[in-house]
């Protein structure tokens, strides 16, 4: 069982997992607006 001596470096991973997560998701409404914006 490893230790981690610091905590902070899986907490910045998290993080940076979840705002790659939510730009992923922004894209993605992005695309549906503009294929929407565009067939008016």
């Amino acid at each position: 069982m490893k230790i981690y001596k610091s905590p902070d470096k899986v907490v910045i991973q998290g993080k940076a997992w979840q705002v790659l997560h939510l730009l992923k998701a922004y894209r993605k409404q992005y695309e549906r607006v503009r294929d929407w914006t565009r067939e008016q």
